[in-house]
């Protein structure tokens, strides 16, 4: 913590007044007893804990003689941060106000809901309370043996808080954690690498029967190939077949329209007999052999017809004849071919069936080799990635080093030109008010690029940890 500002209002023995420690690395209070010296300290712990080295009882005792209400305002930086801290006290109990706020780099209120909270958070960013403080960086008028004079417990525990021991204990077993999870990692690691090189070790096997199984699938390829060429053939035949049917079925409705032709002209016969008789009987009558001639005439002329008609019929009968006897040759036919293709389709799909179990023998194996190539591309990604962490982490760890240390060379040269009338660090000569504020702004933003870099490695780091 470097002190920037202390602002005093009617504090103890000082109505006003205002210290500002800018460009001061060391500073001496002197003066006779009683002339505020160690109200000035007071003043910087009762700002930022509310408490003193005298006067804790009651704290209106602080308020100057004749005020209603004393205020103390402190301005520190902390690193990159400035912050600044408030306290107003009043007379009576309980009024107290506290403020805390950053200033830079951004200026925001970090004050909480009530006193509590806001000096839990001043004691957060502080990091050391009260009692650490005054027994390590805060010596009180008349208790300079009060450190020597506590128990070796107590004086063990403030140095701790001085020291941030507990912060190492801490990394300390979260380092032995991060170790005893790379161990189980890498044991994990070493236990796949032996399975994968016991599966390596098996590899001339699994060859031998990859080159085994790939030449029964090419014979089985073949086979399936005469298969097929065979069930385009029975293909074939199956449609010669189905137009030889639906030749049958033409056939077949052809002499039924035949039959039904035939009953018709039987019919017509009967008619035509029966009206040869009448015409018979009329001609027994003269009166009627002229009519009844003409009648004979129209049925000698239908009679040929019938004639005609019964020739036809014949005809029809003598080739359903033989369509019926060429039906049945070709039914006889299409039947022991119906036969032998069931025969070949059933040996067929024996082979088939046995076909289909050498595939999935072909296709385990052939899984079983792309597992494997994908377990060897696993252990050398595993490999290269741990080598290329390694390597980075290297490289950040070498570059924090070197940057932490350019930090440190240019906040000595900060410190060095932080006062007006200092040299130049090269040449010695005094500077310029203007050069020395520019190289100070140069400089200070220079140590803030590399400190930027440094933490941006650090999370790298961490991160690389993790993973």
């Amino acid at each position: 913590m470097e002190l920037v500002r202390l602002e005093l209002k009617n504090f103890l023995s000082y109505r006003e007044g205002e210290l500002d420690f800018t460009g001061l690395h060391m500073a001496a209070l002197v003066g006779p007893n009683g002339a505020g010296k160690s109200s000035l300290l007071d003043a910087i712990t009762w700002a930022l804990w509310g408490r003193t080295s005298r006067l804790d009882q009651d704290q209106d005792h602080l308020i100057h003689r004749g005020e209603k209400e004393a205020r103390v305002r402190l301005t520190f930086r902390l690193g990159e941060n400035v912050y600044q801290v408030t306290r107003v006290r009043r007379r009576g109990k309980g009024n107290i106000m506290l403020d805390f706020q950053m200033l830079a780099p951004r200026h925001r209120s970090l004050s909480g809901s009530g006193i509590r909270e806001t000096q839990k958070e001043i004691s957060r960013i502080l990091q050391i309370d009260f009692d650490t403080f005054v027994n390590s960086a805060f010596i009180r008028q008349g208790r300079a043996d009060e450190f020597t004079t506590k128990t070796a417990a107590e004086r063990k525990e403030v140095l701790a808080d001085i020291l941030r021991l507990d912060r190492w204990a801490e990394l300390e077993e979260r380092a032995k954690g991060k170790i005893r999870e790379i161990d189980t990692e890498l044991d994990n690691l070493n236990w796949r690498i032996q399975e994968h090189e016991r599966e390596l070790q098996r590899r001339p096997e699994y060859e031998a029967a990859f080159r085994q199984a790939s030449t029964e699938h090419l014979a089985r390829q073949e086979e399936r190939e005469a298969a097929e060429r065979e069930w385009e053939a029975l293909r074939r035949d199956e449609e010669r077949a189905r137009v030889v049917r639906e030749r049958l079925r033409d056939l077949e409705g052809q002499q039924a329209e035949i039959e039904r032709n035939l009953a018709h002209l039987a019919e017509q016969i009967a008619r035509l007999q029966e009206s040869l008789g009448r015409w018979r009987e009329l001609t027994s009558r003269r009166e009627a052999i002229i009519a009844a001639w003409k009648e004979w005439q129209q049925a000698r002329e239908a009679l040929t017809q019938m004639e005609e008609a019964s020739r036809e019929a014949s005809v029809l009968r003598e080739r359903r004849a033989e369509l019926e006897k060429r039906i049945a040759v070709a039914r006889e036919r299409l039947e022991g071919e119906r036969r032998r293709l069931q025969a070949e389709i059933e040996a067929i799909t024996a082979r088939a069936a046995r076909r289909s179990e050498l595939e999935v023998e072909a296709t385990d194996i052939r899984r079983q080799l792309n597992e494997r190539a994908a377990l060897e591309e696993e252990i050398r990604a595993l490999r290269e990635q741990w080598q290329a962490l390694q390597a980075e982490r290297g490289e950040r760890q070498n570059e924090n080093r070197r940057l932490h240390q350019e930090m440190k060379d240019l906040e000595a040269r900060i410190q060095a030109i932080s006062q007006i009338g200092a040299e130049c660090p090269t040449c010695r000569r005094p500077l310029p008010e203007e050069e020395r504020i520019r190289l100070q702004q140069e400089w200070t933003l220079e140590g803030r690029r590399r400190g930027d870099r440094y933490r941006e490695n650090q999370a790298r780091l961490q991160a690389i940890d993790q993973e």
